[in-house]
């Protein structure tokens, strides 16, 4: 099919919910698979909800959040440079990438007052901004850490971070006992 698309993929992207409810298993495998770029744009938002809460939101909430003023800005600059410098879009200091970077991140800095901006979104940010436009992206980033456990890897003193290190250590021990105690080492 060109460019990844076939008539499953058509029916996913008509209705996500729907192709996953009827058809689990397939989806399962052609996720396994991977989701060709040209549906990635329109089926990550649906995946994650992330349509949805856009409809929710409305009224250009994501462009006001950019214009508003960020006590995170230092933090966000200082970062502009380091997030996947060497994709194209990004490696140009105030280039498109870089500016939409800027965006999202001030937005979802003063969406989430509690966390703010924290060194390392800016790569999860640019990954989706490589895929999505910037407010898509910008939703999606919100679900991923309200609904996919990502929230609590930037939260203050990184609890959730540990959390996963933790359960990955364990994971790794339990599946790959020689290779655990040799990082151990």
């Amino acid at each position: 099919a060109m460019g990844g698309w076939d008539e499953d993929w058509e029916a996913a992207v008509a209705d996500f919910k729907l192709f996953q409810e009827s058809n689990p298993t397939k989806v399962r495998d052609k996720i396994r698979q991977g989701i060709p770029p040209t549906v990635r744009r329109l089926l990550w938002p649906q995946m994650t909800h992330a349509s949805k809460l856009k409809i929710h939101f409305q009224n250009n909430v994501y462009q006001k959040l950019v214009e508003m003023p960020s006590s995170n800005t230092k933090k966000i600059e200082i970062d502009l440079g380091r997030s996947l410098p060497d994709q194209s879009l990004f490696n140009q200091q105030d280039g498109i990438g870089q500016n939409s970077l800027r965006n999202v991140m001030t937005a979802y800095s003063n969406y989430d007052k509690d966390v703010g901006y924290c060194q390392g979104m800016g790569f999860l940010f640019a990954v989706l901004l490589l895929q999505l436009s910037e407010e898509d992206s910008f939703y999606v980033f919100i679900q991923l850490m309200n609904h996919n456990g990502l929230g609590g890897i930037y939260q203050p003193g990184l609890e959730g971070l540990y959390l996963m290190f933790n359960e990955f250590a364990f994971q790794l021990e339990y599946c790959e006992p020689e290779l655990s105690k040799h990082l151990v080492k």
